[in-house]
């Protein structure tokens, strides 16, 4: 994990302190970058664990129903395919934890050729029969593809990685030479975080691991 910070390396143990213990598992703060995220060692068999029918449709750390999300999400894709347009034009997009699709359905009709890559058979399944979208079953760390990518989404999804050193190198690997990488992410510096301190939502392991400053 040395892409992140020096807490993760064994010698530098006092660079990290327990910021809070919360449902069970530790989440550290670094010293000094202020870094805050869960060990490694804690989140065996994350992915199968943690992201279940039960998360898309159970609430608790997921969600309610995300079907019922669709249309909103949609609009978010072809939102941030306007955005984009500053920067390049439509090419191949892969869409990182991409759920049912909704998202890539946006940057479809952006004129997007898209692809998705999500942990969940259900999710996944739903995409293809339903919208039509290039999805496989996986996660990101373990993904072998040979396409190369001019985009690669990660909407509020790096911090739910289960090795973002790993991930990051996929990513680079994946990415086409003029390429761009587009991530949202949590801010634990926002107006909310600050509010809600330690009870704010996005401490929410094990789902969501490392926070990110913004």
């Amino acid at each position: 994990m040395s892409l992140l910070c020096s807490s993760f390396k064994p010698e530098n143990k006092k660079e990290k302190t327990s910021f809070i213990v919360k449902d069970g598992y530790t989440i550290f703060e670094c010293k000094p970058c202020g870094h805050r995220f869960l060990k490694i060692e804690d989140l065996e068999n994350h992915v199968a664990n943690v992201y279940t029918g039960g998360y898309f449709f159970e609430g608790g750390q997921g969600y309610p129903n995300y079907l019922e999300q669709k249309d909103i999400l949609i609009q978010y894709g072809i939102n941030y395919a306007k955005i984009l347009r500053k920067y390049c034009t439509p090419g191949r997009i892969l869409d990182v934890g991409c759920a049912a699709g909704f998202i890539l359905k946006g940057y479809e009709k952006a004129g997007w050729e898209c692809y998705g890559i999500d942990p969940n058979s259900t999710m996944v399944e739903y995409g293809k029969s339903f919208l039509n979208l290039n999805l496989v079953e996986g996660d990101l760390e373990t993904f072998v593809c040979d396409i190369k990518f001019d985009l690669i989404s990660l909407i509020q999804v790096i911090g739910h990685l289960h090795d973002l050193d790993k991930s990051l190198k996929v990513i680079k690997n994946l990415l086409s030479e003029d390429g761009y990488v587009i991530v949202e992410s949590w801010d634990m510096n926002s107006i909310s975080a600050k509010i809600m301190g330690k009870n704010w939502h996005e401490y929410s392991p094990p789902s969501v691991k490392p926070h990110l400053r913004g």
